[in-house]
């Protein structure tokens, strides 16, 4: 199986994607692709899914203008309020001050 599964995230992106949509795309259990994913990464398919999403969203922070609501929607997030909350969740500030922070270095 390779690396199908990151190829399988990073080319939709833009999806709600779950587990087992990856799953199902390489005709594996989500047990199965868990156990991949952790051996290679160390965590689970849902928190690379997450992580893959906020690298793309920190991408789009730094290099475009777009409002977070248009980053929201190219992300698959379900609205720009869940957007804001995975982001401080993870990265312990909201996607705008990150913004502000790259924006004056």
């Amino acid at each position: 199986m390779g690396q199908r599964w990151q190829r399988f995230v990073a080319d939709n992106i833009g999806l709600d994607l779950s587990p087992g949509d990856v799953a199902g795309h390489l005709a594996v259990s989500e047990r199965q692709l868990d156990r991949i994913v952790m051996q290679h990464k160390g965590y689970s398919t849902k928190k690379y899914i997450t992580r893959a999403k906020l690298k793309r969203a920190k991408a789009l922070l730094e290099d475009t203008d777009l409002t977070l609501r248009e980053i929201a929607d190219q992300l698959g997030f379900s609205s720009e309020y869940y957007f804001n909350s995975v982001f401080r969740k993870h990265e312990g500030f909201p996607p705008g001050e990150f913004r502000k922070s790259v924006k004056q270095a």
